[in-house]
């Protein structure tokens, strides 16, 4: 019943989702890693400088 076409355009759109999702979490992370990196270097110029 179901025909070729249908079965390739599924795949693809869930793939495409699938990337989105990926590079959201690949963003997210990035933007996570700066935060803490900026905080930890904050907090050891404070505990460096009283």
């Amino acid at each position: 019943m179901s025909s070729p076409k249908w079965v390739t355009l599924a795949t693809l759109s869930s793939q495409m989702l699938a990337d989105g999702l990926e590079v959201r979490l690949h963003l997210i992370s990035t933007q996570a890693l700066a935060f803490v990196v900026t905080h930890i270097f904050l907090i050891s110029g404070f505990v460096a400088n009283p």
